[in-house]
């Protein structure tokens, strides 16, 4: 009876570590999300500071390319909506992820438990 739910005890100890390993990976793409946000704000800002006398430009690939300021405010207000509702997705994602691994702490713990008794028993017994 010991051997079935140590066999039980490892399953679940696999599960808890890939769970914990999706919030670690959840949890480091909303750090590079939220380094976007502080970024793409900082531009934002910047824009608001320039008039139209002045010129913007693009940076795409090693090219710095004119671009219109209105154009060039809208692709970052865009890229700002996008990445908050990234950062939402992922928000919800760490919740679910740890709500999940509650529960397969308290599996974890019970099946323990499990084991100490079924060891205890075997152990009376010899």
């Amino acid at each position: 009876m010991a051997e079935a739910i140590q066999k039980k005890l490892k399953a679940e100890v696999e599960k808890y570590t890939l769970t914990q390993r999706d919030v670690k990976k959840s949890m480091a793409v909303r750090q590079k999300l939220e380094a976007q946000l502080a970024d793409n704000n900082i531009v934002r800002e910047e824009l608001e500071l320039v008039d139209s006398s002045n010129t913007v430009f693009k940076l795409i690939g090693p090219v710095l390319v004119k671009q219109d300021l209105e154009e060039a405010k809208a692709t970052v207000a865009k890229r700002l909506e996008y990445i908050s509702g990234e950062i939402q997705r992922y928000e919800a994602t760490l919740k679910d992820l740890e709500e999940k691994s509650d529960k397969q702490r308290e599996v974890l713990a019970s099946l323990q438990q499990e084991y100490q008794k079924a060891e205890g028993l075997a152990g009376g017994k010899v």
